[in-house]
């Protein structure tokens, strides 16, 4: 069991580091877009250093004392930053400053007390006062919380996006892979929250979980590893950047794709598919028989957004109508109208592609008649 134990958070903090690289340089997995890599990369990046500062501590190896305090100041950032990454994955718009700023005041209060503390304490030996030890540990419970929350969120965000784009079997099983890494995020968490309860109960019990705590940041970051080897990005924005280049290559004979485009926006525009809310990218190209990744490279081309956007300017417009009449729908049958298929959808798109919010749409254009 030592050996497992001394094996383990070695293998877990390289492991996560070589991660944290890989994400932050790799452009075909993770898709075109730089948020999605750095903010999934910055959460790999934190529980690397708690997984080093936990085993350090359990075995009373000192390290320089930045090491301590940057993995206990930017533990509560985890949830932000995965949440952050499934907004930028997803194309949602979110107000992060908001929450970003609370983080940051609260890591300022964290700091104030951190170096008010380490003057209390012995790195190896640990705290004579137990006061100290129990204000780290019901510190720690409110972090996870806020973690939790975030994570959360971020279910809820991939339970209402819809793929834009019919997977066969074997990237639908890929395509899983995105919901076990929010579980097995959301559940490493929840250990780690369980593990410093206990502490708190039985102070001798910190050497021994802290030595188990990397052992499931190494299977979480084995999780990580293998979704990041098969998840299917392009299946989320239909943008043909996020096409994997083997994908790019094996359909690369189209050169000039405006005629293509053109018939494409026609057959939008004419049946009015937008007003479909189960339209993907597979619908288009089987009405003109040409292969998906044509679709969405004419559209990415000559629209210069992806089909997600492409199709969502055409909803926006007819909500834009609905909302402007006498007497209007609610904002969810309208969003139902129009083609989406949640409230919340219809929001985050007519933000991004409006500015405002269709309440502000709608009083704005009111004022002005």
């Amino acid at each position: 069991m030592n050996y497992i134990t001394s094996i383990f958070p070695k293998v877990s903090f390289l492991l996560g580091i070589f991660l944290t690289v890989f994400i932050f340089l790799t452009k075909n997995n993770l898709g075109k877009n730089k948020c999605v890599r750095y903010s999934l990369g910055a959460t790999t990046f934190i529980y690397s250093l708690l997984s080093l500062d936990t085993f350090t501590t359990a075995n009373k190896f000192k390290l320089p004392i930045i090491i301590w305090y940057t993995s206990y100041i930017l533990f509560p950032f985890i949830g932000f930053l995965f949440y952050k990454f499934s907004t930028c994955l997803t194309l949602k718009s979110i107000k992060g400053k908001k929450y970003l700023l609370m983080l940051i005041s609260y890591s300022i209060i964290k700091s104030a007390f951190f170096f008010y503390a380490i003057g209390k304490v012995d790195r190896v030996e640990g705290f004579t006062n137990p006061i100290y030890l129990n204000f780290f540990g019901f510190e720690f419970i409110l972090a996870s919380s806020i973690n939790i929350i975030f994570l959360y969120k971020s279910y809820v965000i991939f339970k209402e996006t819809h793929l834009v784009i019919d997977l066969d079997r074997r990237k639908n099983i890929y395509f899983k892979w995105i919901d076990l890494l929010l579980k097995a995020n959301m559940l490493l968490i929840i250990a780690v929250l369980v593990e410093v309860v206990l502490a708190l109960f039985d102070y001798d019990l910190i050497p021994e979980l802290f030595k188990i705590e990397p052992v499931l940041y190494t299977l979480f970051f084995f999780v990580l590893a293998y979704s990041l080897m098969y998840y299917p990005v392009f299946a989320l924005t239909g943008d043909y950047e996020d096409l994997p280049s083997e994908e790019k290559y094996k359909h690369s004979n189209l050169s000039d794709s405006s005629e293509l485009f053109n018939k494409i926006d026609t057959i939008v525009k004419t049946e009015k598919l937008y007003l479909s809310p189960k339209l993907k990218l597979n619908t288009i190209a089987k009405k003109l028989n040409c292969p998906v990744p044509y679709v969405s490279q004419a559209i990415n081309e000559n629209q210069k957004m992806s089909f997600t956007d492409y199709i969502n300017t055409f909803r926006i417009e007819e909500a834009k109508k609905k909302l402007l009449v006498k007497n209007p729908d609610t904002i969810f049958a309208i969003a139902i109208d129009v083609g989406f298929n949640s409230k919340a959808a219809f929001y985050y798109a007519f933000k991004k592609l409006t500015n405002m919010t269709p309440t502000e749409f709608r009083k704005k254009n009111l004022e002005s008649v």
